[in-house]
This record gives structure tokens, sequence and C-alpha cells, in this order.
């Protein structure tokens, strides 16, 4: 059969609704209705899309077992909307990715707002662990995490988190993009440096390149690592070796520090005050350290509050009052005071002595020959 319109009649004289369609088949429930300026679609007596008088093609909002945009053959893969502006996607019938009503995303979750309420989030998983997110790079390149403060501009970002594949470093930026400190493929942690050469934080282990052996810290102020203007501070994990500027982690205690001594940067010298009494009054100890006396061994040493009654300049509290012994330089001058005054003592008794063993060799005791 063939179907000729011509004129100005329509296909039908009437509009129709969602349960009697204007054009429909055998099944007088489903098919095409109009009202002013839509076009809509019904099954079954009811509506379930339509193209409204913006031009808009409105659907129902499905669900994540039925999504409203899919594809012949999986039906049960699209996007449905589960809430108010909130866009979801699923994948074989299960919620995949949602972007919600406050432009968070979440991937693995559909609560992406609950974990930080005050910015838009990107969370991969929901915390049981096993998710994950990539951010592929290509075999000569650098993939990067920007962060932008809405500035203007041909490169507006202010930080970034970058992964360089030619070096297999993890670097960090600030600035508008400078880099300030860096991860090395040894696994060195460096700051305000681009790799070992200039660095002025570096935290390294034994077995990275240009380690010498050691594991450690290193506080630098040259512009390389073998410069004698450097200042640094090493722990190292081994017995030898032990370098200027160095704390030994092995129970044995080494300490070697350098300070500026110059006269030149100093002002108001005076002579220490005697001292002798002072050390007298100090208590040297042998002590094990509660909970850990195997790693520790037997110690000799100073208690804090013993200290602190003698000399409390040298004792400093943590902030859980926990006191410590920090100022050795000001004990170790009034040690050396303390000697050089018994060194005095000794001297004139020593002279006191001698003079009185000549006195008695010139004048001998009756019935002794001179």
């Amino acid at each position: 059969m063939t179907l000729i319109l011509s004129g100005t009649d329509g296909l039908s004289d009437i509009d129709g609704s969602a349960a009697t369609p204007a054009v429909r088949g055998t099944d007088t429930n489903t098919g095409i209705f109009f009202g002013a300026d839509i076009i809509g679609f019904a099954e079954g007596g009811a509506e379930v899309a339509r193209f409204n008088a913006d031009a808009q093609f409105v659907a129902a909002a499905g669900t994540a077992s039925l999504p409203v945009i899919t594809t012949t053959g999986d039906t049960n893969t699209g996007i449905f909307f589960p809430t108010a502006d909130t866009i979801a996607f699923a994948e074989g019938g299960a919620e995949a990715m949602r972007i919600d009503s406050s432009g968070n995303v979440g991937i693995g979750t559909a609560s992406p707002s609950s974990f930080y309420s005050e910015a838009r989030n990107l969370v991969v998983g929901t915390g049981t662990g096993g998710q994950g997110m990539t951010i592929y790079a290509g075999t000569a390149s650098q993939s990067r995490i920007m962060f932008a403060d809405g500035t203007t501009g041909s490169d507006p970002y202010t930080g970034f988190v970058q992964y360089d594949h030619s070096s297999n470093a993890l670097n960090f930026g600030t600035n508008g993009g400078t880099e300030r400190a860096r991860i090395t493929s040894d696994g060195e942690f460096c700051i305000n440096t681009t790799g070992i050469g200039s660095t002025k934080l570096r935290v390294y282990q034994n077995g990275n390149s240009n380690d010498n052996g050691y594991s450690g810290i290193d506080i630098l102020k040259g512009s390389n690592n073998t410069t004698t203007a450097q200042v640094f501070q090493r722990f190292f994990t081994d017995a030898g070796n032990v370098g200027n500027g160095s704390i030994t982690a092995n129970g044995v205690a080494a300490a070697t520090f350098t300070a500026y001594s110059d006269r030149r940067l100093k002002e108001n010298i005076q002579d220490l005050p005697a001292q002798l009494d002072n050390i007298c009054r100090l208590k040297p100890s042998e002590f094990d350290y509660i909970g850990y006396p195997e790693e520790h061994g037997h110690q000799i040493g100073f208690i804090a509050q013993d200290m602190q009654e003698v000399y409390p300049d040298v004792v400093a509290a943590d902030k859980e009052g926990m006191l410590q012994i920090a100022g050795w330089s000001k004990t170790e001058a009034r040690l050396v005071k303390a000697i050089q005054e018994q060194q005095a003592l000794i001297t004139a008794l020593t002279a006191r002595i001698t003079a009185l063993e000549a006195q008695n060799a010139n004048n001998p005791s009756q019935g002794e020959t001179p």
C-alpha cells in the first residue's frame, strides 16, 4: 500500500496523547503524539521520550541495569541519570562512574563529594583497595598533574607533579612550573635541584649512585657535593668511615659537627668563670633505655634532670615535656675550664712540694748528714 500526502492536510487531524498516540500501529498505545512544538513518544500508554519546544531530546532517567543511552547488543552499558543534576555511567549493569550535582567525579564510588566537601574531587575507588589511576606518558615525554589558580595567560598553572619518562623521576614544581623537588629513579629525595650535583637537601640510601656506600641525609651549601663550601649532616648505617658532620646509628655515638668559631664573628668575649665546683656536682651514670635494652645496649652518660640542676641552660624540653641535653658545646667548654683549673692547682701543688723537698734537703734533721 502507498500513502501519499498532498495539500495542507497532515497524516492525522488530531495531536493524540501518550495513551492514544496520533501515529500508531496495531499496538494502539504505542507511537507518536504531538503538542505545542512538541513531538512525544509513547510505549504502553506512557511517555518515554520527546523533542520539546527548545529542540531538546528528553528521555527517561534510566538505571544502571537499563541506561537510557546505550547501544545495540549491549543494553546494560551506557549513560543514565540517577538523581537531579547527576550523570552516571554504567558497565555491565553496574554503575562505574558519576558526576554529581557539585561537579565531583567519582570512579568506582557513587559518593565523591563525601571525601572533601569544600572542593571538586576526582575520587577513585571506595577505600576497599585495588583501585588506581594512570596518566600515560609517551616514550620520551612527561605526564603531569597541574594545579591552577584561575590566572590567565599561556601557562597559567602554579604547581605540578610530573613523571619524567626519560629519567624515570617524579618531579614537583611551584610558581608557574619551576621544579622544586625530585624523587630520582634511585629513590633519592632532592629539594631545589634536578640532581645530586647541586642538592640542598638529599635523602638517600646505600646502593644508590654516588652514595659512597652510605645511607643518610645531606644538607649542602656549595654548587656540587664535592665543594669545601658545603654544610652537611649524614646518618650512616655502617660502623666505619665516620665522616665530618656525621652521627652513626649503630649503637656507637660519633659526632664531629663543624661550626663557625672565627674571632671576627664574635664580640663581648670574656674568660669563662671557674667551673670546677660545678663539674664536680655532675653525676655521670650508666643505664639502659626502657623497652630498648638490646637496640641501644648498656649506656653511659648523664641524666637530664641531674644536668639541669647544675647547668639548666643546656637542657631543653620537647612538646611532650621530655627533657634532652642539647647544649653539649657549652658543657665541653666548661669541662675544659674545669680541667684548666685542676691543672693550675696541680701545678701549684707540684711547685710547693718541690720547694719543700728542696728546703728539707738544705736543712736536714739532727743526726742526718746534708
